[in-house]
């Protein structure tokens, strides 16, 4: 531990129950110009299995998964440097309660008789006789690292009250999903619920864990350390992994910029891709996350809170099969290539081509903004809307009658709720058609269609 970057018990509350429960309550005061925090590596003194290039490898690249989501950076000082804030170590069983600790740490401004404050303790008595492929980015043992290096950050368990922390609702002991299952791996790398979960293999894999922080994780790290502005600012591509086996886990995306793209060009079945962020609302099913995955692939991704319109994926891409594309909030392209694909932009101004196949466009209100459909088939494609969303006496479960649709400019009876202008392909809502409520577009097709009220289908 060094002696010249000290700890400071001064982290607040952010009102998000998760990411809350996931403050230690301190962290390495870094406030100089280069925010560097270091790392060292300590050799054991008690017997031979030191660390060698492929564990120091794992913890590098585990280690950077932090520095590339918060605003911090990291240094590699050698091998036994007293001066490190972060000082990992190879020891055996005898150090720990239990044969089958993987490891601990030590968070900052907590120390014990034998390690202190930053150390990260690793059990390799336990990994000795495992290949060095364990260790890949997205194993379970690999886990550990991003695991314990979180501690030794500032990171707190889900399911404890270490350094006084909160617990997840409804999680009652360490394996508990807690309520809406927020509490496993995909959500928070802190958690031990991980080859328990449906995301995972279901056992200690060489593949398909997480290959950083979480949404859950990403969020508490950033409160305390603030958030990296430089991290994948390009144009990106992220390309869903396609089969089970070495090289696929889950990643929770940071972007600080670019347009950026989801792919499931590559896959080999249907996806789901969608590209909103983690709300990290309480009580949110979706507060850890929305899973974009290639369906049966334990691997996949999600996207970290945007942190006001810092985080944002626009555009998606589907594979040759049935897919399921949703967008954000943000203006989207989504294509969903071959295959019979549902395709819902959201709100704003959303780009949407189905492809291929016989496809669904759904809108669940006339408020989501205009969305352009390039290629609109109306001998395979469907346009659909919520009856809750649209209100106007729409009748869920069927397609809309003959006397709710019209082509022209306006409606020109009280009964007629959707409107096709052949002549620039706007399509527009009329909740009660006489044009007491103005009209909505909601979208733009092709010119000319031979639009009808059989490609207009209300769900509920």
């Amino acid at each position: 531990m060094s002696n010249f970057v000290t700890s400071t018990n001064d982290i607040t509350q952010t009102g998000s129950i998760y990411v809350d429960s996931l403050l230690w309550g301190s962290r390495w005061k870094i406030e100089n110009d280069s925010r560097k925090i270091t790392y060292s590596f300590v050799d054991n003194e008690s017997w031979d299995d030191n660390f060698d290039n492929t564990e120091i490898n794992a913890f590098t690249n585990a280690i950077q998964a932090w520095a590339n989501v918060a605003n911090f950076q990291v240094e590699y000082s050698g091998f036994n440097d007293p001066q490190a804030e972060l000082t990992f170590h190879s020891v055996d069983s005898s150090v720990f309660s239990s044969d089958s600790v993987l490891g601990q740490a030590k968070p900052p401004g907590e120390s014990s008789n034998l390690f202190a404050e930053g150390d990260v303790l690793i059990n390799w008595e336990y990994y000795q006789n495992y290949p060095d492929s364990e260790l890949l980015v997205g194993s379970y043992y690999y886990d550990t690292f991003i695991h314990e290096i979180g501690h030794a950050l500032g990171l707190a368990h889900p399911h404890d009250d270490g350094g006084g922390s909160s617990i997840f609702p409804g999680v009652e002991d360490a394996e508990d999903f807690g309520d809406l299952n927020l509490n496993q791996f995909v959500t928070t790398i802190m958690s031990y619920v991980d080859t328990q979960s449906p995301y995972s293999p279901g056992y200690e894999a060489n593949w398909g864990f997480a290959a950083g922080p979480m949404a859950f994780d990403i969020a508490a790290i950033q409160h305390i350390y603030g958030i990296n502005r430089t991290s994948n600012t390009g144009n990106n591509f992220y390309s869903l992994p396609s089969f089970n086996g070495e090289g696929t886990y889950w990643s929770c995306i940071w972007d600080a910029g670019g347009t950026d793209t989801i792919s499931g060009q590559e896959a080999i079945n249907s996806v789901i891709i969608n590209l909103n962020n983690a709300t990290l609302a309480n009580n949110d099913l979706n507060a850890g996350g929305f899973i974009s995955q290639v369906v049966g692939v334990k691997g996949g991704f999600t996207i970290a809170n945007s942190q006001g319109g810092i985080c944002v994926i626009e555009n998606a891409i589907g594979s040759y099969f049935d897919d399921t594309l949703i967008g954000n909030e943000y203006n989207n392209y989504l294509s969903g290539e071959d295959g019979n694909d549902v395709i819902y932009g959201g709100a704003g101004n959303d780009i949407l081509v189905g492809g291929a196949g016989s496809d669904l466009f759904t809108f669940q209100s006339g408020s989501e903004g205009i969305d352009s459909i390039t290629d609109f088939n109306v001998l395979e494609d469907t346009i659909v809307v919520s009856a809750a969303g649209f209100s106007g006496g729409l009748v869920a479960g069927t397609t809309i009658a003959a006397n709710n649709f019209v082509i022209g400019t306006a409606a020109t009876t009280n009964s007629q709720r959707f409107i096709y202008n052949t002549g620039n392909g706007s399509l527009f809502f009329d909740q009660d058609g006489t044009g007491a409520i103005a009209k909505i577009q909601i979208a733009t097709l092709d010119t000319g269609l031979f639009l009808n009220n059989a490609n207009i289908f209300v769900a509920a």
